[in-house]
């Protein structure tokens, strides 16, 4: 074992990487792109979704796959779909009424879409708090979470 490099160091985010304020700190920063100059490969994962980690990309010049939801999709820095575990459709319905039937907030992952039919409920996503630009949309042109109707009317 003498002989063995440490060639990836892979970190959780929220209470390792980022603070319990959520804040990247610079010493962070630093560690990583001291882990980068000794040619190790730095990865995240966390159960986030991928658009709650893509404010650590830049800063932290991740090159590799982001693991989200824990594990459930893994994407690229652009937030393509690289690879998901995704719910069976026909037990989609059955897992929301039961958690429903326990008073639990439902949140749906498509993707790395974030879907939260609740806006008002318990640890929703910071992005809700800010305005919308264009009704339906976010300032980049995707879809609101707040508009997403319950998908068993359709």
């Amino acid at each position: 074992m003498a002989d063995a490099k440490v060639s990836l160091m892979l970190a959780d985010v929220d209470g390792t990487l980022v603070t319990q304020e959520k804040v990247l700190t610079t010493r962070a920063v630093e560690a990583v792109h001291a882990l980068h100059e000794a040619g190790i490969l730095f990865a995240v994962t966390s159960g986030r979704p991928p658009m709650g980690m893509a404010m650590l990309i830049a800063p932290l010049d991740i090159q590799s796959p982001i693991s989200a939801f824990n594990g459930g999709v893994i994407v690229d820095g652009d937030m393509k779909v690289l690879e998901e575990r995704l719910i069976p459709d026909g037990i989609v319905l059955d897992v929301v009424d039961l958690m429903k039937s326990f008073e639990l907030s439902v949140w749906i992952y498509i993707g790395a879409d974030w879907y939260v039919p609740d806006p008002k409920g318990p640890r929703r996503p910071r992005s809700l708090d800010r305005e919308i630009p264009a009704e339906g949309h976010d300032e980049h042109g995707k879809s609101d979470p707040r508009r997403v109707e319950d998908r068993r009317r359709e």
